[in-house]
């Protein structure tokens, strides 16, 4: 006969279930997965959530590709190679709405240099696309308010615009019936 030591406790066999037949490890094991999987849903929802207000009021949270390209020309304005500078000038010009938040950031943070190269670019948008001729400098604020108005005028045209295409789209419609 085997003896025992005495401070060894016996480990009671798993009892199962009544109802599903599981044993109460089985039990707890799913529960802890339930748990684990309501965790990870709950993360992904509130960060699909955050992604959905991100791109409602452009927060910046989630940068797109075309905003990250753009934040890395206007990091090369004050570039020391010429030609990188030039490159990131046309590429900011290219994307001129796009652009203008972009260097309106660029004013509020960095170096003199890349604060006047922002202006100078902003500058340069403004007259060549929107036909003004701001003198703003290296002010943020004041760039900030002339774009809030010009963004605001270039929403009113095109919702005239959608506007006028509809009362076409009617009048020819009902001249077909």
């Amino acid at each position: 006969m085997e003896k025992k030591d005495a401070t060894e406790v016996p480990t009671p066999a798993p009892q199962s279930n009544d109802k599903t037949g599981r044993s109460a490890k089985d039990t707890q094991s799913l529960s802890w997965k339930f748990v684990g999987g309501v965790v990870v849903l709950s993360i992904w929802v509130i960060a699909l959530g955050i992604y959905g207000v991100d791109r409602a009021f452009h927060l910046g949270f989630f940068p797109t590709r075309l905003e990250r390209h753009l934040t890395d020309y206007r990091e090369q304005l004050t570039d020391q190679n010429p030609e990188v500078r030039k490159k990131a000038e046309q590429g900011l010009f290219s994307y001129h709405g796009f652009s203008v938040p972009i260097l309106i950031q660029g004013l509020r943070s960095g170096s003199e240099e890349r604060k006047a190269a922002c202006a100078r670019c902003l500058r340069r948008i403004a007259e060549y696309y929107y036909g003004a001729r701001p003198h703003y400098g290296i002010d943020a604020d004041k760039w900030e308010r002339w774009w809030e108005k010009v963004d605001r005028a270039m929403v009113e045209q095109m919702d005239r615009q959608a506007d006028e295409q509809q009362a076409k789209r009617q009048e020819w419609a009902s001249r077909q019936r």
